[in-house]
């Protein structure tokens, strides 16, 4: 090019001409979250967040700081160390924690401080193993076992009386996402004597659970009743008609939900005011043209999905668009594994479903301080 040489600047008409002509720019396509409503899911940091009391606090604190700090985390009632019942003809004196639900009262040589107990509570709160705590504290692992028990049979009572008032979607022009989904947790091998079909000799643990994405404290959990397997089965299998039917017909019915399943049959009947979209999660063998596709040799498999996009159509002409799958309740499966798996209990004990309501309470309260939730439910059962 030439040192200096101008040239004319193109006109106006033909440039438009040129863009008019030229591919037209693709849309990009609209983002369609996980979670519409609510509270989405994060990366919890629990190491990095200040909570209101420690071991610590506990151990180093005096017969009156204690029962002070108790009394203001709603753990026991009363009025300071020792209070006057003020019951009619009752003018005796009483402990704080007399009559708790977990704590103990007593004296001797047996007799466990305030202090050291709420220690171990503590521990027990926030689900640390119990030989851990024994190991930790040095305390006996029977009174550590015993206080277990005791919180985790407050924590059944306290979710079974909070289940009663959850509501899913509701009835406006809003709809809400519910995840369903069903669990086997052990199986045991029933004894000789007891009656049977034949071969068939394995019952299960087997739970079912119903969440609202993005809330959490609407997980509700009901035990299931598995028919009998025989000794090689894998599992159970997926949820039966009369177990999931009058569940989806009470709570699901005519309250704006799109329910959100895997491939089981049974999640297909039909609820009024209910949509339903399911996401099978099982490999597929790759096929083109009618043809399995190999590659040296050997079949391609493609991998399972656990999320795709729907589209539904509304009673009033609106398209609603969603994501299928069941992301947040397996979350769930998996704490609820961790939490059963350091206690040994066989299938249909009393001990197993208070650890599972109890699971499920740490999960209702998991963004919180389990402390101080602590102390309000103990405030709620007494209540009751």
């Amino acid at each position: 090019m030439a040192p200096g040489r101008v040239f004319p600047a193109p006109k106006r008409g033909k440039a438009r001409a040129v863009l008019k002509t030229g591919k037209p720019k693709r849309k990009a396509p609209k983002h369609v979250p996980y979670v519409r409503h609510g509270k989405r899911t994060c990366t919890s940091r629990p190491e990095r967040v200040a909570f209101k009391r420690n071991v610590f606090d506990f151990i180093r604190a005096s017969d009156r700081e204690i029962v002070d700090m108790l009394l203001e985390d709603q753990d026991v009632q009363g009025r300071g160390p020792r209070y006057r019942c003020n019951h009619k003809g009752c003018q005796k004196f009483s402990l704080p924690q007399s009559g708790h639900m977990v704590f103990s009262s007593g004296s001797g040589v047996a007799a466990v401080p305030l202090q050291e107990q709420s220690a171990v509570l503590f521990a027990v709160v926030n689900n640390a193993p119990l030989a851990k705590i024994h190991a930790l504290t040095g305390k006996n692992h029977k009174a550590i076992e015993s206080m277990s028990k005791f919180n985790d049979a407050c924590r059944k009572s306290d979710v079974q009386q909070q289940e009663k008032l959850i509501s899913f979607g509701g009835k406006g022009r809003t709809w809400k996402d519910v995840e369903a989904d069903e669990v086997d947790l052990r199986g045991d091998l029933l004894p000789d004597h007891a009656e049977r079909a034949e071969n068939e000799r394995v019952q299960w643990e087997q739970w079912g659970g119903v969440i609202e994405r993005g809330n959490r404290k609407t997980l509700v959990l009901t035990r299931l009743k598995p028919s009998l397997t025989k000794q090689r089965a894998p599992g159970p299998g997926a949820i039966r008609l009369p177990d999931w039917t009058p569940f989806a017909h009470k709570n699901l019915s005519n309250r704006n939900v799109v329910l959100h399943t895997d491939g089981a049959k049974t999640y297909k009947v039909k609820v009024e005011g209910m949509l339903h979209d399911h996401v099978v999660h099982q490999r597929k063998r790759l096929v083109k043209n009618g043809k399995p596709v190999k590659k040296n040799g050997r079949q391609v498999w493609v991998k399972p999905t656990y999320a795709k996009k729907f589209q539904h159509k509304l009673p009033g002409g609106r398209v609603l668009k969603c994501k299928g799958g069941t992301q947040i309740i397996d979350r769930f499966w998996q704490h609820l594994r961790g939490f059963i798996k350091t206690r040994k209990s066989s299938v249909g004990s009393v001990s197993l479903n208070a650890r599972v309501r109890s699971a499920q309470w740490a999960y209702w309260h998991a963004s919180e301080d389990l402390w101080l939730e602590t102390g309000k439910m103990f405030s709620r059962l007494r209540g009751k």
